[in-house]
């Protein structure tokens, strides 16, 4: 995935994020206690897939429900997992994304995935997808990238993208200026 295309993907995965947060205002349902978070499968001689989940889908907007419908993973556990969490800790997000992605052999064939967090990677995901990518380095490459929308210094013309850390084990990509941010649009 180049620049400007995970820009573009930032910006429309943050459009999204935004009016979920909008739509939900006042409502029992707060978006900004859940986390929006998608996977780009790239492969060569393959269409680009991208696979969405959301903490809670019964609280997406039917808009929002529209725009992603075809994207969205199933709720709930897949069949065969690589990551194992206890209690609920394998519901979080990318736990859950990561999970699909290995239970449809997303992760098996070469090529890279690409992994979008609106909000910032909390420590029981970062350690995920640290296994994940440990497990599956040879077969395809994960990059994890969350954009902190939590921190509301993105907005809908500008986008930061960080790479996802957890210590020196997560082997992605790191910024050269070392600031932390992989590009700023």
């Amino acid at each position: 995935m180049n620049e400007e295309t995970a820009r573009d993907h930032a910006l429309h995965l943050l459009a999204l994020y935004t009016e979920l947060v909008q739509a939900n205002a006042g409502y029992a349902h707060d978006p900004d206690e859940h986390n929006l978070c998608t996977a780009v499968v790239e492969r060569a001689n393959a269409a680009t897939e991208t696979y969405i989940s959301y903490s809670n889908p019964s609280g997406l907007t039917t808009n929002a429900m529209r725009s992603v419908r075809a994207s969205l993973i199933p709720a709930g556990r897949p069949h065969r997992c690589l990551i194992h969490r206890p209690g609920r800790q394998d519901l979080h997000t990318e736990v859950r994304l990561l999970n699909y992605l290995y239970s449809i052999e997303r992760l098996s064939r070469a090529g890279t995935v690409t992994l979008f967090s609106t909000r910032s990677v909390c420590t029981t995901c970062r350690s995920a997808i640290a296994t994940v990518q440990a497990a599956v380095s040879r077969q395809c490459g994960l990059v994890a990238l969350e954009l902190r929308a939590e921190d509301r210094s993105n907005n809908l013309g500008r986008a930061y993208i960080y790479n996802v850390r957890a210590g020196t084990g997560m082997g992605v990509r790191d910024d050269a200026r070392g600031q932390g941010s992989v590009a700023t649009f």
